[in-house]
């Protein structure tokens, strides 16, 4: 599937064990001795660097810099958090960090199908007919990671209509400061099933706004029960 458009990442609410589990094989599958490494390509590390220093990159992220030159040297497995972090302080494509810090395996991932988005920018979950697919095929993604189809024939959504939103496997409780201004799924008051928009400023204290996706449609809402930002928009 190829790329459309990638929203710009924030910390998703993952957890590690994806990029952990992967650590304990090889790339054809094959079990990993455990006192085998991964080799991180350093050499591309300093080269996007471009002057930075390592150490400076390793407290921007939140990492300790003995920890970060573990990660670099291979001594220990690179977490999702980890790639998120870097991709959105540098700007570099999730795919070449997961590629370059050794784990290609992760570049081709099937994830679960759990629900589809609607024109009006609603998301359903998943159906329980068996006739629609459970699954679908993105590159560059975490396996914990999951996808919701847009169901969107006719209208001006209609070129989304098919497309992959890549989501976090699991959602942030509270609304992180790095939502705003990004395109993400929420649980809100007075609405039944979660809503996909742009989270911004309310008109009052204590309000926000979401600008419903695809469209001119701003709802004031007082609390979101979770959040979930959209890591990728995928064509077939």
């Amino acid at each position: 599937m190829g790329k459309v458009r990638q929203p710009r990442l924030t910390k998703p609410a993952a957890t590690r064990s994806a990029l952990r589990k992967n650590a304990a094989t090889t790339d054809d599958g094959m079990p990993r001795k455990p006192s085998e490494p991964r080799y991180p390509n350093r050499a591309w590390f300093k080269r996007q660097l471009g002057g930075m220093d390592q150490k400076d990159l390793a407290k921007k992220i939140g990492k300790d810099p003995t920890h970060f030159s573990r990660l670099l040297s291979g001594e220990r497995p690179i977490s999702v958090n980890d790639v998120v972090k870097m991709a959105n302080e540098k700007g570099w494509a999730v795919d070449e960090i997961i590629r370059e810090f050794g784990y290609p395996e992760l570049l081709h991932t099937t994830l679960p199908i759990k629900g589809k988005i609607t024109a009006d920018a609603k998301v359903w979950p998943v159906s329980s007919r068996k006739s629609e697919a459970s699954s679908v095929q993105v590159s560059g993604y975490p396996k914990d990671s999951v996808a919701y189809v847009a169901d969107m024939a006719g209208g001006s959504l209609a070129p989304y209509h098919g497309a992959t939103f890549v989501l976090p496997g699991s959602a942030d409780e509270k609304l992180p400061p790095s939502a705003f201004g990004r395109l993400v799924m929420v649980e809100v008051d007075d609405h039944l099933t979660p809503l996909l928009g742009v989270i911004g400023k309310g008109p009052q204290r204590h309000t926000l706004n979401l600008t419903l996706f695809g469209s001119d449609k701003v709802l004031t809402i007082k609390q979101v029960h979770y959040t979930a930002v959209v890591l990728a928009i995928v064509f077939a």
